[in-house]
């Protein structure tokens, strides 16, 4: 990738060489400021900061983040916690994962990664070195789905010796976010057509081992830019000044729309 620039005295422009792995890293912090990674040959900890790693055994991290939100929401019950823990378990590598696929045609891998917790939040993340693979779209997907599903599976095992996380209820939750980057991918780029999304959404949903009862969620055709009906529901209604989102199961104007599914 290359950058161009040039310097305050109006001289000639200089482009710069800017490695693949560091323009993945500019392309997420370009999509969200929270989206702020670095890559390393070793990862860095600073003193007090709690990082939740791609494998191992620990579990302070993640009961930390689980315990903040519990702490914070006394009232909103285990359900809520453990669905926003997950939830901001999953937001970071979904997101990374969509930006290296669709916007830098490179899929990196989540071997060696690292997300920063802090109180109710996962922002920030490390991720070591590597050679990123280059190919095809459904070859990329294929490729870091499949690295996803590992960091998600581990992610499943720890969480559930803190609170319950079944396979089904994590999945679920998975499956609808999954949805949710797709359609704001197609948002960001409304020239990509629905049936090629669709089509990949194959190749995503095979990788992630997800159930094939996500198509029972998508409510449009295949020319029509893409619109489903969320199977999970987030709870934020229980915490206090929340509501339902426009897109819950539990609104009736989307229970009709399940049922024309």
């Amino acid at each position: 990738m290359l950058r161009a620039s040039s310097d305050t005295s109006g001289g000639a422009v200089q482009v710069h060489q800017v490695s693949p792995m560091q323009g993945l890293l500019d392309n997420c912090r370009a999509l969200s400021p929270y989206l702020d990674g670095q890559s390393l040959l070793e990862p860095k900890f600073a003193k007090g900061e709690l990082w939740i790693s791609s494998c191992g055994d620990e579990l302070e991290s993640i009961q930390f983040l689980y315990d903040s939100i519990r702490q914070a929401y006394p009232d909103a019950g285990r359900v809520y916690w453990a669905t926003r823990t997950w939830d901001l378990l999953c937001w970071q590598p979904l997101a990374i994962a969509f930006v290296a696929v669709y916007q830098s045609g490179v899929a990196p891998s989540f071997e060696h990664f690292y997300q920063k917790a802090s109180s109710c939040l996962i922002t920030g993340f490390q991720i070591q070195t590597q050679t990123l693979q280059h190919d095809n779209v459904e070859s990329l997907i294929s490729r870091v789905s499949i690295n996803l599903e590992a960091l998600f599976s581990d992610y499943r095992k720890r969480l559930n010796e803190v609170t319950r996380c079944s396979t089904n209820f994590s999945n679920q939750l998975l499956a609808d976010n999954l949805l949710g980057n797709l359609i704001n991918l197609q948002r960001m780029s409304p020239s990509t057509a629905s049936a090629t999304l669709l089509e990949q959404l194959r190749f995503w949903i095979e990788g992630l081992k997800l159930p094939n009862s996500i198509w029972n969620t998508i409510v449009s055709s295949a020319n029509e830019p893409i619109v489903r009906v969320r199977r999970s529901c987030c709870l934020a209604d229980r915490v206090e000044g929340g509501a339902l989102c426009s897109d819950c199961p539990r609104l009736q104007s989307n229970k009709t729309l399940q049922k024309k599914a």
